[in-house]
């Protein structure tokens, strides 16, 4: 395949807002970005001499003056008399934000208890999903506000993530908010994927618990066979049924799966990949996780889906 030259890029580094890239001695760095549920990660290998940092400041990356992202460091690891290294994450495992609650969210939108939620945490928020203005009862009993953040996400077929300071909602077959990237396959430096073939479902069978009656009761869209069953936290038919709808209407019978390995290239994940092949066709894919890799020079993998 045929591949541009390799290169070393710019590298600035803000260490709690303030450029300290001069100070930043470091030999390798590694950022995982995630289109969703898993945190982003930075890892920098720095010179045993360099100064060490604390926890939970935070760390700013920019690559050829393009933000790759904001980090909250969370480890670091020596190896005495040759070097450190600095692990930093998207989201702070030692906040409240994953400590275990328990309390009842009455009477308000979903955009309202996730709004209420980000700013206990000190996150900013972008919310843009059909069902955020829709009235509903939440419990969170032994949860963590981010476990309650995945549950809300899983049960409306949300994208949701934690970026920057930001707790992210989007519908998951949302597209306005995803990014077009374009690539040819033989500028790649190896490319991989496989295809397989899905179950569909005809219909889909929603369990939620009707509170006024105290009782599980179950919700159904179609009648063919197969039929996907779901335990939902939904509260009443009208949301059940919703959810199941969106089940159904989400399906892929053909799925497709690989990555790719570039040189340096500032793609994110959540974004579209449309991959030029060498029988003229191109192909789109969600980026599912870009892993840049900066040393002597800028590499960038590419898992999509």
């Amino acid at each position: 395949m045929g591949l541009r030259s390799f290169y070393k890029p710019s590298i600035k580094i803000l260490y709690n807002g303030v450029d300290k890239t001069d100070e930043f001695n470091w030999t390798s760095i590694s950022i995982e970005d995630n289109e969703r549920d898993l945190a982003d990660r930075f890892i920098a290998n720095m010179s045993y001499h360099n100064a060490r940092p604390r926890m939970k400041d935070s760390i700013e990356v920019f690559i050829n003056n393009l933000f790759l992202g904001k980090f909250i460091i969370s480890r670091v690891s020596v190896d005495y008399k040759k070097s450190f290294s600095i692990e930093a994450v998207s989201v702070d495992f030692m906040s409240d934000f994953t400590k275990n609650k328990n309390r009842t969210f009455e009477n308000q939108s979903y955009k309202e208890i996730i709004e209420s939620i980000a700013k206990e945490n000190g996150y900013e928020t972008k919310i843009d999903f059909e069902r955020m203005d829709e009235i509903t009862v939440l419990e969170q009993h032994d949860k963590s506000d981010m476990n309650l953040c995945h549950k809300i996400a899983k049960d409306l077929e949300l994208t949701f993530c934690v970026k920057n300071g930001y707790l992210i909602f989007y519908d998951r077959d949302n597209n306005s908010h995803r990014v077009n990237y374009f690539y040819n396959a033989d500028d790649s430096i190896s490319l991989t994927y496989k295809k397989r073939e899905k179950e569909v479902y005809k219909s889909c069978e929603v369990r939620w618990h009707d509170t006024k009656g105290a009782k599980y009761k179950v919700a159904r869209v179609g009648t063919q066979e197969p039929c996907l069953n779901i335990t939902s936290m939904a509260k009443d038919k009208d949301s059940a049924l919703k959810l199941a709808k969106s089940k159904l209407k989400n399906q892929n019978n053909l799925e497709i799966k690989g990555s790719m390995e570039i040189m340096g290239e500032a793609f994110f994940a959540g974004g579209f990949i449309n991959i030029l092949f060498d029988d003229g066709k191109t192909h789109k894919f969600i980026i599912k996780k870009a892993t840049h890799k900066i040393d002597r020079s800028w590499t960038t993998t590419i898992e999509f889906f």
